[in-house]
């Protein structure tokens, strides 16, 4: 019996990596359950109001949790090589989330505690609210507070009590939402590159970020799966893929409502482009047009704003003020927005705030360091893809949505951006794609280059 089980185990995952990682998990898992870890665990954890456990209870339920999602990734539907990728980065995540993020929510007070809590208070109001309710009538936050009520009855009790075990949960979904960018990524180049994977969930503030308990997580994965679906449809015209992009698009705006006319513009301009046929575009724009003017009314109205230009503009001035304030606010006045004049003049330096900012000295401490470096890694690549980027390459649909989308991302919120704090939170969902255009656009050419895709014949070659 135990040959059989070990064969099958074999045919799921190498033999080698199968031992290693689950000497580290059950090594982690013991090390993790001694009393003096435990002891720290509860005094780093005095913010979390615990009511229906105790501190040990919840962390131990966590690290059962998190050895459950280390064993379904077994059997995930992938290669052995990503399944064994995908138990590192997993053990990786769950350091972060388990160790790391303890001191960070011992120094800091976190929207991760108030999501927690108010979904166990409120448990009772959302339990009869549905989706639709949440998306058009409620303030921006319950969105989260509805999921994680619904989470909590899908789980044992035990588990949907533990803000450990969210947080782990929380963890999972950002890491299949990395797979799924790589997968992406895959699709449009037609080769494997896991080093896009790694590069993707090593930057700091994506692993800090989707490793706690928050919309950043949310967002990323339904970023990814409007990825996967257009880089899908883009190779292969078949109609799950604009499935999944309608999909994708709308778990971005049930969390936050003005994804929704961020994401439909860099697709209006791909769908415009692609399109030969008049009838086509003229059909694809106006159901677009309608999806982005939908969005837009009901984010305005999320806003609370209706159709005034001035209320919109007094609002954004607000949310400025709101996060111009900590240790990490930004060494500037507030925008005063009396026009479309003050939007243009302020755009270049919000884009670059939103994109490329804190630099190593904006911010003080490890995690400002490790942002900082990551800041200048991004406008090292910048310029990289800028000096090797030939004008031909930007007739690339792919090419023309990546940049639509970061600028329109970059274009909102660059006036609101005031802490760094909060502009590493909010960046996050946007990484991926940003990261991974601009490592696209400055890759080594060969001489002979065409652009991918159903548009062009062939695939853009490397050198090695």
């Amino acid at each position: 019996m135990l040959t059989k089980a070990n064969t099958k185990l074999s045919s799921l995952l190498p033999p080698n990596i199968a031992l290693i990682i689950a000497g580290v998990f059950f090594g982690a898992l013991c090390a993790f359950s001694i009393d003096p870890y435990l002891n720290l665990v509860e005094q780093l954890g005095f913010r979390i109001k615990q009511v229906n456990m105790t501190m040990y209870m919840d962390y131990v339920a966590s690290l059962v949790w998190a050895t459950f999602f280390g064993a379904c990734i077994i059997f995930f539907p992938v290669s052995k090589m990503d399944k064994s990728m995908l138990l590192w980065a997993w053990l990786l995540k769950c350091f972060v989330s388990l160790f790391v993020l303890l001191f960070y929510e011992g120094y800091y007070s976190l929207d991760a505690e108030g999501f927690f809590n108010q979904g166990i208070n409120f448990a009772e109001k959302y339990k009869k609210m549905n989706p639709m309710e949440i998306f058009l009538v409620t303030k921006h936050s319950e969105s989260i507070f509805f999921l994680i009520t619904k989470y909590k009855l899908m789980v044992p009790d035990i588990i949907g009590g533990s803000f450990h075990s969210l947080k782990i949960s929380f963890s999972m979904v950002s890491l299949i939402a990395t797979y799924l960018f790589y997968h992406a990524a895959n699709i449009i180049t037609k080769k494997k590159n896991r080093a896009f994977f790694w590069a993707i969930l090593l930057c700091p503030s994506l692993l800090v970020h989707t490793s706690e308990i928050g919309k950043e997580s949310l967002i990323v994965f339904g970023l990814a799966i409007y990825a996967v679906g257009l880089a899908g449809w883009h190779i292969n015209r078949k109609a799950i893929f604009l499935f999944l992009i309608s999909f994708g698009w709308l778990v971005c705006g049930f969390i936050r409502i003005w994804m929704g006319p961020i994401l439909g513009l860099p697709l209006f301009f791909y769908f415009l482009y692609t399109n030969k046929n008049l009838l086509s575009k003229v059909v694809c724009s106006l159901l677009l047009g309608t999806l982005i003017f939908y969005f837009n009314g009901v984010t305005l109205k999320r806003l609370s704003v209706g159709d005034d230009k001035n209320a919109l503009y007094s609002k954004l001035e607000r949310i400025q003020k709101d996060n111009h304030r900590g240790g990490a606010a930004i060494n500037r006045a507030p925008v005063e927005i009396k026009g479309l004049l003050d939007v243009i003049k302020y755009a270049p330096s919000g884009i670059f705030t939103a994109l490329f900012r804190p630099l190593p000295w904006d911010m003080s401490g490890l995690l400002g360091l490790l942002s900082g470096m990551e800041g200048l890694l991004l406008l090292y690549l910048f310029f990289r893809a800028m000096y090797r980027t030939r004008l031909k390459e930007l007739n690339d649909p792919i090419v023309v949505w990546g940049v639509v989308l970061v600028l329109s991302w970059a274009m909102v919120y660059g006036f609101v951006i005031h802490n760094f704090g909060t502009a590493l939170r909010w960046k996050t969902p946007i990484l991926p794609i940003f990261l991974g255009l601009l490592l696209y656009l400055g890759r080594y050419r060969s001489k002979d280059l065409k652009p991918f895709g159903l548009k062009f014949s062939n695939l853009p070659e490397l050198k090695k």
